[in-house]
């Protein structure tokens, strides 16, 4: 996973959505070009539009989808051009300035704006609020990172249901229009035999330095024994000795777990160990970026490292490739050892289709009634995860 956190001072500016009907259809061939070369996604399937087309036009949705894939936010935007209305797309702000900012033009021209992940962006969850209390569509990604699974689902932030909960308070001001909190899954399959493919990726990466020629054995064990290989690295040099004997999934979480522990007692004073990772790492990298400019020192930047580090591990399950290893379990492992290792984007290994799955609509009109938008939150993300979850499932 690339480390997009900026540690060298803020967000440099907010970008608003511009969205222009003009600049959509002429950037359209060069955007269906970006998911065929850039992300090697060769269609996009749709299922479950006539969802938001029943919608009444005082109303807004705010569509929630998986996040597995750098190419998942072109995917919607060409799912964006045959819905109904224009998709208003909330993009990491790095992404914004790109080509010297006009990467962030363009978006801007389709319906994106940009958001700071790594704090509370008032200007961001300002504009969301404002788009659905104004009958906009409007696309979030909640798991907040792409961890490259795209069968599984992390733990969902609460401030996407909060954006929908608090604009349906503005609309309950004004007395009509509902907001409708949407899942969405997004999945990915290949449309050819990639195994050579696959092949191929995994001995460029073996043939990195300081790295040897691993054993033979299947495609699959040998995925799994460059993770091994991997992870028993940042084992000897952060705890010291590497735990052959105990499976991946208790390494991992071992690791992680030294790591976050030792940095929440320096700069928090407690350890919360019941609380979600990603949440953890967010709350720890804020307390970092507080600090002046002058006080940024190697050793905060090491601290914000190992973070990143952390939310590396949290990606891998540690089971994912042994226990279904379907190539594009294989594929996705691939390309986030890429990503590790080099810190770019990866490119992608072999042509896939995509598929969007539009679920039922949620009524956050009737799951805020009389309470604060805050109460009705937490139990939207209950829902919205398990609905998220099921429609990947099928």
């Amino acid at each position: 996973m690339r480390d997009r956190v900026a540690i060298d001072g803020p967000m440099p500016a907010f970008w608003p959505p511009r969205p222009s009907r003009f600049w959509s259809w002429l950037l359209r061939p060069l955007h269906r070009a970006q998911l065929r070369g850039r992300y090697a996604v060769s269609a996009v399937e749709v299922e479950g539009l006539d969802r938001l087309r029943a919608l009444p036009p005082e109303d807004a949705a705010l569509l929630c989808p998986n996040h597995s894939f750098a190419g998942d936010g072109a995917v919607m935007l060409e799912t964006g051009r045959r819905a109904p209305r224009t998709f208003h797309i909330m993009a990491a702000w790095q992404l914004f300035t790109g080509h010297a900012g006009l990467d962030g033009w363009l978006m801007q021209r389709q319906g994106c704006f940009s958001v700071d992940r790594e704090g509370a962006d008032r200007r961001a969850m300002r504009t969301a609020v404002e788009l659905l209390s104004t009958g906009r569509f409007l696309v979030v990604f909640p798991e907040g990172e792409n961890y490259h699974l795209n069968d599984r689902l992390t733990p969902l932030r609460e401030g996407v249901a909060y954006m929908a909960a608090a604009a349906q308070k503005e609309l309950n001001e004004r007395g009509k229009g509902r907001v409708w909190l949407v899942p969405v899954a997004i999945r990915y399959r290949f449309a050819g035999d990639v195994t050579e493919d696959l092949s191929a990726a995994l001995e460029r990466l073996v043939a990195r330095p300081p790295f040897v020629t691993m054993p033979g054995g299947t495609l699959p064990m040998r995925i799994v024994e460059f993770g091994e290989f991997l992870l028993a690295k940042r084992e000897a040099r952060i705890l010291g000795r590497v735990f052959h004997e105990h499976r991946l999934p208790e390494r991992i979480a071992r690791l992680m777990s030294h790591l976050l522990a030792r940095h929440e007692n320096q700069l928090l004073g407690k350890v919360d160990p019941d609380e979600a990772i990603p949440v953890r790492v967010k709350r720890l990298r804020a307390k970092l970026l507080e600090l002046p400019q002058e006080e940024r020192t190697d050793a905060v930047k090491q601290a914000l490292s190992d973070l990143h580090l952390v939310i590396q591990l949290f990606s891998y399950p540690g089971d994912y490739v042994s226990s279904a290893p379907t190539p594009e379990r294989m594929a996705e492992t691939l390309e986030k050892f890429d990503e590790d290792l080099t810190g770019r984007e990866a490119r992608p290994v072999g042509k896939r289709r995509a598929r969007v799955r539009l679920g039922e609509p949620m009524d956050v009109k009737a799951a805020l009634g009389d309470g604060r938008p805050r109460q009705a939150a937490a139990a939207l993300t209950e829902r919205l995860e398990a609905a998220i979850q099921s429609l990947m499932s099928r």
